[in-house]
């Protein structure tokens, strides 16, 4: 596992959304495609941000809570609810109702902290990053190209297919 690289695990095809989409599209596509995250991009085809469901569903129940502080000053991981459970079914409900106001875009609850490494970075440094950062994905470029996105699955299947 020494020698693996960000290409090795990556996974191409990458689903971002628009920062203008509303929330409620952004839940029907993540419950559609399994995911739990995905990278936001402008108008421009900038990134400017991640967003997830645990995001998505803290704008849809009002809750207020502090964004993670790359600084370390104390705020809270927003991430971290997503890694202990997976979406409960009253959460999947909630989302699939369209609960959520139709004003409220992408842009208005996404993380702009996006964590993007080289393809050629090796694993056990993505790993490193991820738990230091408490975050779940990483955006994998070329060139300050986006090729791929390296998740906690991604490194699961790594340790697992390496009989750890």
């Amino acid at each position: 596992m020494k020698h693996v690289v960000a290409k090795d695990i990556m996974s191409r095809d990458v689903i971002w959304v628009p920062d203008d989409w509303p929330v409620s599209e952004v839940a029907k596509l993540f419950i559609e495609k399994r995911i739990s995250g995905s990278p936001v991009v402008s108008e421009s085809g900038e990134m400017v941000g991640v967003v997830s469901l645990h995001d998505i569903l803290q704008s849809s129940t009002g809750a207020e809570e502090e964004r993670f502080d790359p600084q370390g000053d104390g705020g809270v991981d927003y991430y971290e609810q997503d890694w202990d459970q997976p979406l409960s079914n009253m959460a999947q409900e909630s989302l699939q109702e369209g609960g959520m106001d139709e004003e409220t875009s992408v842009r208005d609850v996404m993380n702009p902290l996006v964590y993007c490494m080289d393809e050629r970075t090796p694993v056990a440094e993505i790993a490193e990053v991820m738990v230091r950062g408490r975050i779940h994905r990483v955006v994998i470029t070329n060139k300050d190209e986006l090729t791929g996105i390296v998740t906690s699955m991604d490194l699961i299947r790594l340790v697992r297919d390496f009989g750890m």
